[in-house]
């Protein structure tokens, strides 16, 4: 009865630990930032704890005695510092601050930041590291249990981990915000230190130094199941259990990464992948503790499973450049109607990919652990340094998927070097799980012949083809650490837009109009003159050259979170290759950081982010960083906001404008063009309109042709798409909840609502499914909504210039009634034309 309920106590301890990861990312993730780089550190300093914690106390508890109360004092220890956690982070963040200001250059920054993650992340991980040995030592009575107690351990901890992470990601975060979902991850550390506390005092039977074999098995058997064990061997499976982690990490990262082609990247995309990562994970290590301990020849089952695991990956990259076809002929169609139906897509083609080799990979480790251990009493030992060479491996393979193997054999490349890595480790074992030589020669001979199949098998264009429809031409594209990035060409007049792997962004040359108009806005608004411009979110470069073209601008901050957008920026013609402006200066880090450590004032901050239901993207929107970003602003300062509406219900979509509104003392909100977007716009001055003054900074030549391409016809124009004052912006988010950093709600809210497409965005790769245009009616009809309630701008002209006041109200009316059609699409040629008049 109790190892009954220590099982139940684990799987439990599972569901806390997978919590506690996903609440601290997102946490670190307000101060670190959410580049590859900040994750990637945060994710290394957390396994790093665990492959120490479970090498050192898995030594320890074979002096120590009663496991059990180790174990509930490990829960225990784990749950009070949890507690303490959110104070810590703020330290934490007030230190990251003050080491962004001494301005290290990159890799001793990147040192640094990883030493604060250590010394935050360290403490935990160790002691959650620690609980997995402790607990196979209670289990094991004899050398014949290691294999099967590892293995029910591991698949119970990992199904906990993984109901962990459904329950994070589709419920507790969203619900409970994150300061809420620690206590509960607190309570159940708490509950099970008491519950295994409490049973550890109940009387068991357990044997110091039980024997070797267990006594209903004949010895003749034990030692032909041992045989081939060698020192040699047991050397060989301990480093193949490394690389094991180092293949599984990597290939983790490459086809996550991937998979965001077909499922987006809402937050509940990374909950299905990792759900699904986990899961093959769990069902692999039941399969191995139900059916496999007793396989006579242990190492060449290992070697079996890595070639498994190498064959299953490869035959995932044949699914993946239909993966969408092959969903669409399981599920029965291709649309998207519902969010149930989009959660089932995620899963269903996250298991595509993913499902086959990672059951393969479960029952790895806890054959490792059965053949590396080689008695009872140094069970501990055995079982803590698999766990930690494997975590270890695990470490460097997250690492160096993105930072390495990306950036030096790319994408497709990177997944035949893991696959080649499967079937030599799989040749290594073949060979040293057998004695006779025609065996070993024909080990090599299917290891070879594996390794051309992947080099051949594996289709070039794997990743390029999933950039383009039949009818355009992918004229750059770039595979780095953070991201792949694509240039598509198409139309008569050549026009190009930017994709990115996860779908995110739209920009190209046909969205001059949209991003002139966001960036001209506030600087005519401006009651002085701008000269210090912070631009968040670089796209395609044609808001930034707008701002950059002003002669009083001195100084334009440039900040973007992925280098090879800016590597794409050539391929744009619209954006006058801004970056070689001296004036501009580009920041390839996240807009959060940035704005939570910079010293510098603005006048004018501009943020131009992807869709709200982006990962990580809805950083940006809370009160916090707005607040932030308003204390750097200089006096008579303006923060303008892009925000894509119709992709939430309008109580939803309110939260924005709360975030923003609780953040500054005047606030106005804007149309983004007709039936476009909605511009919220932040003011530290009340908003006041010299007629005078806009007129002659429209007729600056190179403002003139700038709004000439959208165009505007003169001032009553660019003030007619205006829609709330500051009085009706604050009556319509009355009431309402912001957004916070604690909790942000529409990242979750988002792709539940059919103006998002359900998570799958306004574009599937190229095409243009019915949810492409079910979403663009959703932001034509909410735009209209905004039109409906918009007040009268008049009110905040101060000074009708040359033109009486009741003229200009006549033409403002006039332009809203009847907004001018978009200036078209210009080719490269002619815009070089236009430009040079």
């Amino acid at each position: 009865m109790i190892r009954r309920l220590i099982l139940s106590i684990f799987l439990v301890s599972g569901v806390a630990a997978l919590v506690y990861e996903v609440v601290w990312m997102r946490w670190l993730s307000l101060s670190f930032g959410v580049s590859t780089y900040a994750v990637s550190t945060v994710l290394a300093t957390f396994m790093a704890g665990l492959a120490i914690g479970s090498f050192y106390f898995g030594r320890w508890i074979d002096r120590a005695g009663n496991p059990l109360r180790a174990y509930a004092v490990l829960e225990l220890l784990i749950g009070l510092y949890a507690l303490a956690i959110p104070s810590l982070f703020e330290l934490m963040r007030f230190l990251f601050v003050e080491l962004h200001q001494l301005q290290f250059p990159p890799l001793q920054f990147a040192l640094a930041r990883a030493a604060l993650a250590a010394i935050l992340l360290l403490p935990p991980t160790i002691l959650m590291g620690g609980t997995f040995p402790i607990l196979v030592r209670f289990f094991v009575r004899n050398r014949s249990e290691v294999g099967r107690s590892a293995g029910v351990l591991y698949f119970l901890n990992t199904l906990g981990a993984t109901l962990g992470t459904l329950l994070a990601g589709f419920f507790l975060i969203e619900n409970l915000g994150l300061a809420k979902t620690n206590l509960v991850a607190v309570f159940i550390n708490f509950s099970v230190a008491g519950a295994a506390g409490w049973l550890s005092r109940k009387k068991y039977e357990t044997s110091e130094t039980p024997p070797e074999e267990p006594d209903d098995e004949p010895k003749e058997q034990a030692l032909v199941d041992r045989r081939e064990i060698s020192p040699i061997a047991v050397w060989l499976v301990l480093g193949c259990i490394g690389l094991s982690g180092f293949a599984s990490l990597a290939y983790e990262v490459l086809w996550t990464r991937a998979l965001t082609r077909y499922l987006y990247n809402s937050t509940y995309a990374f909950t299905t992948m990792l759900a699904t990562f986990l899961t093959g994970i769990a069902l692999g290590s039941a399969i191995y503790s139900a059916w496999l301990t007793r396989v006579r020849r242990p190492v060449l089952l290992f070697a079996a499973l890595q070639l498994c695991v190498g064959i299953g990956f490869l035959l995932s990259s044949f699914f993946f450049r239909d993966l969408s076809n092959v969903s669409a002929d399981l599920t029965g169609s291709l649309e998207i109607t519902s969010f149930g139906q989009s959660i089932g897509t995620m899963f269903l083609r996250s298991a595509l990919i993913l499902f086959l080799p990672t059951l393969f990979l479960g029952a790895t480790l806890p054959l490792a652990t059965d053949i590396c251990t080689q008695g009872v009493s140094r069970l501990g030992f055995g079982l803590g340094r698999v766990y930690a060479v494997n975590t270890s491996g695990s470490i460097l393979g997250s690492l160096a998927a993105s930072f390495l193997l990306i950036p030096a054999l790319g994408m497709q490349g990177s997944i035949v070097f893991l696959v080649a890595v499967n079937f030599i480790m799989a040749g290594a074992l073949g060979v040293a799980g057998t004695h006779r030589p025609i065996n070993r020669l024909a080990v090599c001979s299917v290891t070879a012949l594996s390794l051309v199949g992947a080099i051949i098998l594996v289709p070039q264009d794997l990743f390029t083809s999933t950039f383009k429809s039949p009818d355009q031409d992918l004229v750059f594209y770039h595979e780095g650490s953070t991201d792949t990035v694509g240039v598509i060409e198409y139309g008569p007049k050549k026009q190009r837009t930017i994709v990115y792997d996860d779908q995110r962004g739209t920009a190209g040359t046909n969205t001059v109009p949209w991003n002139f108009y966001f960036a001209h806005l506030p600087m005519l608004l401006h009651s002085g003159e701008p000269s210090r411009i912070l631009h968040i979110c670089f796209g395609v470069g044609n808001s930034l050259a707008a701002v950059a073209s002003y002669p009083t601008v001195d100084l334009v901050d440039n900040v973007e979170l992925s280098p090879n957008a800016i590597l794409a920026a050539p391929y744009f013609w619209t954006n006058d290759d801004v970056l070689a402006d001296p004036k501009v200066r580009t920041h390839i880090e996240d807009g959060r950081t940035f704005v939570l450590a910079t010293e510098q004032k603005y006048d004018v901050i501009l943020l131009e982010p992807p869709e709200i239901f982006t990962a990580g993207v809805v950083n940006i929107y809370t009160k916090e960083f707005y607040q932030d970003a308003a204390k750097t602003l200089a006096p008579g300062g303006m923060l303008i906001q892009w925000l894509m509406v119709g992709q939430l219900p309008v109580e939803d979509e309110a939260m924005f404008f709360r975030a923003l509104s609780d953040a500054f003392p005047y606030v106005t909100a804007w149309q983004q063009l007709a039936n476009g977007p909605i511009l919220l716009i932040g003011h530290t001055e009340p908003l006041e309109i010299d007629m005078d003054k806009l007129l002659a900074k429209m007729k600056r030549p190179h403002i003139f042709q700038d709004l000439k391409r959208i165009p505007i016809y003169g001032p009553e124009h660019l003030l007619s798409f205006f829609i709330f004052d500051d009085e009706a912006y604050r009556e319509f988010v009355d009431g309402v909840t912001p957004v916070t950093e604690d909790q942000t709600v529409v990242d979750f809210t988002a792709p539940r609502f059919a103006g998002s497409g359900f998570g799958f965005g306004l574009r599937v790769y190229g095409q243009k499914p019915p949810a492409w245009r079910g979403s663009v009616k959703w932001l034509t009809d909410r735009g209209i909504f905004y039109r409906d309630k918009r007040v009268s701008i008049m009110p905040y002209i101060k000074s009708g210039g040359a033109r009486p006041l009741d003229l200009i109200e006549k033409r403002i009316n006039g332009f809203q009634k009847r907004p001018p059609p978009l200036e078209k699409a210009l080719s490269e040629e002619d815009w070089k034309r236009a430009r040079a008049q």
